[in-house]
C-alpha cells in the first residue's frame, strides 16, 4: 500500500516571491551539474510535498515574518507561537490578518522605543542646562573673588606708596 504524501502549505506577505532552495550549477560546457530547486509562491501561497523544501522554508531567516506555514484546509497559520514569538493574536481568520497584526505590533514597539528615546533626550537636555547654569554661577563667583583680591591688592599698594612718600 502506497503511503499518502503530506501536503505542506505556506503563505507569504509578497504576492509572487521565489525562494531558491538549491541553485542551478552548470559546467563550462553548459551542461547541468545540479538542478535548480525553488519554492515559487503564486498569489501569496505555495504548497509542496517535498520535505527538503519544507525544511528549507522553516529554517529561512524570514520564516515567521514574511513566510508562515498554514493549515491546508483553513489557511490559518499553524502553531503561530513556534513560528515567531511576535505573532500572538489568537482569533484571526486568515494568514493576511495575522501578518498585519504582527506588523502593527512591530510598529507599536517602534513607536514606544521612539517615545522612550525622546524622554531620555529631554532629561539629558535639562541636565546639560543645569550644568551650564552651575558652571556660570561658579565662574561669576570666581570673578567676583578675583576682583575683590585685585582691589584689595591695589589698596595695599596705595598705602605702601603713601607710607613711602611720608
Amino acid at each position: 500500500m502506497e503511503k499518502e504524501k503530506i501536503v505542506y502549505k505556506f503563505f507569504s506577505k509578497l504576492k509572487h516571491p521565489t525562494i531558491v532552495v538549491q541553485p542551478q550549477k552548470v559546467n563550462r560546457d553548459g551542461d547541468d551539474l545540479q538542478e535548480r530547486i525553488h519554492a515559487k509562491f503564486e498569489n501569496k501561497y505555495f504548497q509542496t510535498t517535498d520535505m527538503r523544501i519544507v525544511k528549507f522554508i522553516r529554517n529561512h531567516p524570514e520564516f515567521g515574518h514574511s513566510y508562515l506555514e498554514i493549515d491546508e484546509d483553513t489557511n490559518v497559520p499553524k502553531d503561530v507561537g513556534q513560528q515567531t514569538s511576535k505573532v500572538g493574536i489568537a482569533k484571526m481568520d486568515t494568514a493576511d490578518e495575522k501578518f498585519l497584526a504582527a506588523e502593527a505590533e512591530k510598529e507599536k514597539a517602534s513607536q514606544d522605543a521612539m517615545a522612550d528615546l525622546k524622554e531620555q533626550v529631554g532629561n539629558l537636555a535639562s541636565l546639560v542646562t543645569e550644568l551650564v547654569k552651575a558652571n556660570k554661577v561658579k565662574k561669576d563667583t570666581s570673578k567676583a573673588k578675583s576682583n575683590e583680591k585685585t582691589s584689595k591688592t591695589k589698596k595695599d599698594d596705595e598705602k605702601k606708596d603713601v607710607e613711602e612718600v611720608k
